[in-house]
């Protein structure tokens, strides 16, 4: 989501390109930041419950994989805010001719937030009632993992 909406606006995926963008598309600016940190694992969201859960199960049977594991998320957790910063912030590296045509760029339209808000009110739900949906796949995990 994130992604497509930068690219149909800027033509980019090099951060290197990006900058400051928050004061141009402010309101994506937040939508961006939520979903990242639903994606990082934010407890409440559904990325908590999933990494949670991984980790949970792989530390009983192989500890060391999931201290691995765990530092692989802070460190992907790490890039997230580098990555937010340089993107919505930084503004040093950004050519005024780019600034100037920055000020033009639509902000998040109602659809977009709309997708965007069923999707968040679904993570909502499965990271704080994530019991039918585990109990869903909890028979299925058992027969995977021979128990």
């Amino acid at each position: 989501f994130s992604a497509g909406f930068l690219y149909d606006r800027i033509h980019s995926y090099n951060m290197d390109d990006l900058g400051g963008l928050a004061r141009y598309i402010p309101n994506f600016a937040v939508l961006f930041m939520v979903s990242g940190l639903a994606s990082i694992g934010l407890p409440g969201l559904a990325g908590f419950i999933a990494e949670f859960l991984v980790l949970l199960g792989t530390f009983k049977s192989h500890p060391v994989w999931a201290v691995i594991a765990g530092i692989g998320m802070v460190l992907g957790a790490a890039y997230f805010l580098y990555m937010y910063r340089r993107v919505m912030f930084e503004e040093d590296t950004v050519p005024e001719a780019r600034k100037e045509r920055w000020s033009k760029l639509n902000d998040v339209e109602a659809h977009h937030i709309t997708a965007f808000v069923f999707i968040l009110l679904a993570s909502f739900i499965l990271g704080l009632y994530p019991a039918p949906f585990v109990r869903i796949v909890e028979h299925t995990a058992k027969l995977v993992l021979g128990g």
